[in-house]
């Protein structure tokens, strides 16, 4: 059983710990460059293991690029650095009552006094990390980072304590030339015994493209000096550069490419280093992970990119044993990079199983997507979900296909959803379905995949969920587009021999918007009122929820909809960016939940908790009418068939005839006013009445 089931997955990390409940024990604090996001976890130091615990997460600022935190005061309060356009911003903690506690920017950017002696910006690249830390032991915090070609390392010397005997100030002067009297160029290319020019004591000011570099100092041989680990953009390896002085001016001298020397930490790409004590033993290990914004090249393989070595010797000489390459990933479902989740029934047991595709993993030299299903070993009420397999269907073994898209709907009209496959190759989006060939209620048999055009003019970025929105038994498509839109397309053929036509291209008025971009989208009657509701999110990581009023004219809007787990009061918490959304009852309490899948492979899951109950399951309507509005032609079907009419507003009948069951009867509107009809179908021993609209051609 997985510990943090629905933390959402990591892919690229930067490890930090903070006390975050006031227990006097730290807490980790993670961030994920590619999504851009913060997860929290509380320390359960009597398991030795990290519980996440998201709420948490609503306390911080938005964070960018880069994260450090470190206590610049002394106060045992960790601040948090940052990275932005300026340079570096400052947070600091403010206390709010007991274990209450919220960020407050103190410093909007950093300066420091430039080699011409007048103040600049403290400039960190976006794609490195430096290192925050009192090297010279002076007590407060220096700011070692690369300069901006990425050539050589600069000292911003902190003078707090030089200026005011005390470590309460951020004041910082550029030391020297350059730090460490060495430069590097691209991957292990090393020059020692560079002239810096830094100076003990209080400097005085000296002078000053970029590649990508991350930092840190520690002392790695017990001699009382820092060394370095650098990662760097164009290295699978991180290097170890030894410094053989004391004091402010460290002076390197020579570097091994392979560190630890055993079972040293290698990756495609630019792998970073981190201290942070996570078995509980009071020493610091080693966490190492990718520095990279995604997965371009596709060799990285975010199912596994934590590396934690655990320290089996001293804080002073370290021993570093690899013990995984999974931290934290392997106690929550992770399947690497764009989860995309679904959920049904799929051994007759009675209880929801879950479905993901994700972005696909490399496979014979080919990268292709796969699905990964989880049985549901729990109750109908309390699902557990175990990992059955890691390739179901053998997808893996068909070569082109990734960014695997999974939805069940009921394809063929024959009562059993069929699964259907939304996914990318060769730079499009492609449809397939999978036809259930099992027997109602029982075992899912699916049968080969068959491809069905989408429009052409969808984006290898734009989100897919099916809706039968006319009620004609036919799946439509209702699209989150990639630039903030969400598109409606009527399905005018049949589910087997779908033919899509837009119908709405700002569907309930949503339209384009920089901040809507990338939607996601859902359909499903969250508030139990009876209508369908729309669900989104984008890359503003926000869940949103347009209820209250009748298809594609809803009346309101809702961001803040998830409880905060303490209090209960409604929060908009940021999921990340490239989210993927989906619905589905999955404790059986007739209520609509929501899964969201995650850029970092992940699900957050989120549990109804709409106050009202569901007292019953309305029948299946008998008659359907679309499409709803209409212009050209009007379709009506229905299950037991019977006498149809249409009558407008005035009680005139427009049109009479016979409905046959199971049967389409279209009706054309060439000379019909624009308005509200009714249509009316009477057979055994019952009446329905639909509304349509007729709208001008």
């Amino acid at each position: 059983m997985l510990n943090n089931p629905w933390a959402g997955g990591l892919n690229a990390v930067q490890y930090g710990k903070m006390d975050l409940n006031g227990d006097d024990e730290e807490d980790l604090v993670v961030f994920d460059r590619t999504t851009s996001k913060i997860s929290t976890f509380l320390a359960d130091k009597a398991r030795r293991i990290f519980v996440h615990r998201p709420e948490y997460e609503l306390r911080f600022p938005a964070v960018f690029n880069w994260m450090t935190l470190a206590d610049y005061d002394g106060d045992g309060k960790k601040e948090l650095f940052t990275h932005t356009a300026q340079g570096v911003t400052v947070y600091r903690q403010q206390s709010g009552g007991e274990k209450e506690w919220s960020w407050e920017r103190v410093v909007e950017y950093l300066t420091t006094r430039g080699l011409s002696g007048n103040q600049v910006n403290l400039q960190v690249a976006a794609s490195d990390i430096p290192a925050i830390v009192d090297f010279d032991n002076d007590g407060d915090l220096d700011i070692i980072c690369f300069e901006g070609g990425g050539d050589f390392v600069e000292l911003n010397q902190n003078m707090s304590m030089e200026r005011y005997g005390n470590a309460d100030h951020l004041e910082f002067v550029r030391n020297g030339l350059c730090w460490g009297d060495f430069r590097k160029h691209t991957c292990d290319d090393f020059v020692f015994g560079v002239s810096c020019g830094v100076e003990s004591g209080k400097p005085d000011n000296g002078r000053v493209k970029h590649a990508g570099n991350a930092i840190l100092l520690h002392d790695l041989d017990g001699d009382g000096r820092k060394d370095m680990l650098l990662g760097n953009v164009d290295c699978e390896n991180l290097s170890i550069l030894f410094n053989e002085a004391t004091g402010i001016a460290a002076r390197f001298t020579g570097y091994k490419s392979l560190y630890p020397v055993s079972e040293p930490a290698v990756m495609p790409v630019f792998p970073a280093a981190y201290l942070e004590d996570v078995d509980f033993d009071g020493k610091k290990d080693l966490l190492v992970s990718p520095n990279v914004y995604g997965n371009d090249n596709l060799m990285m393989d975010f199912v596994a990119s934590g590396w934690y070595y655990r320290n089996a010797g001293t804080d002073e000489r370290p021993d570093f044993q690899l013990v995984r390459k999974d931290f934290l990933q392997a106690d929550m479902v992770d399947v690497g990079e764009n989860a995309a989740a679904s959920f049904f029934d799929l051994d007759g047991d009675g209880l929801v199983d879950m479905l993901i595709g994700n972005r696909g993993r490399y496979e014979e030299e080919d990268f292709r997507g796969r699905l990964y299903l989880y049985k549901n070993k729990g109750t109908k009420e309390q699902p557990v979900f175990e990992l059955q397999t890691d390739d179901y269907l053998a997808l893996s073994a068909q070569p082109g296909h990734t960014d695997l898209q999974p939805q069940w709907i009921d394809v063929n009209k024959d009562g059993k959803p069929d699964l259907t496959l939304i996914s990318i190759k060769e730079r499009k989006l492609h449809l397939r379905y999978f036809l259930n060939l099992g027997a109602a209620g029982g075992t899912v048999q699916l049968g080969a995949g068959t491809e069905v055009a989408l429009p052409h003019e969808l984006s290898v970025s734009d989100r897919v969920h099916f809706y039968d929105y006319d009620r004609d038994g036919d799946p439509d498509l209702v699209i989150g587009g990639v630039l903030g839109n969400v598109s409606l397309y009527e399905n005018t053929g049949s589910g087997a021999s779908a033919r899509f036509v837009l119908r709405e291209s700002a569907l309930g008025g949503i339209g384009p918007g920089f901040s809507r971009r990338y939607q996601s989208v859902a359909v499903s009657d969250l508030n139990l009122d009876g209508r369908p509701d729309l669900v989104t999110v984008d890359q503003s990581g926000k869940i949103n929820v347009y209820y209250d009023g009748n298809w594609g004219s809803w009346a309101k809007k809702d961001t803040a909809v998830v409880g905060e787990p303490v209090s209960g009061l409604p929060s908009a918490p940021s999921l990340g960016n490239r989210l993927h959304l989906s619905v589905g009852d999955l404790n059986g309490d007739g209520k609509t939940d929501i899964a969201v899948g995650t850029l970092a492979g992940g699900i957050s899951l989120f549990r109804n908790l709409h106050p009202g109950s569901v007292l019953g399951v309305e029948p299946e309507s008998d008659l359907r009418v679309y499409p709803n509005p209409a212009q050209s032609s009007l379709s009506m079907s229905a299950v037991s068939g019977g006498e149809v009419a249409i009558f407008d507003f005035l009680g005139n009948r427009r049109f009479a005839g016979y409905l046959p069951a199971g049967s389409v009867v279209k009706v054309p509107l060439a000379g019909w006013q624009a308005g509200v009809y009714l249509v009316v179908l009477s057979g055994n021993g019952k009446k329905e009445t639909r509304k349509v609209i007729v709208h001008q051609r």
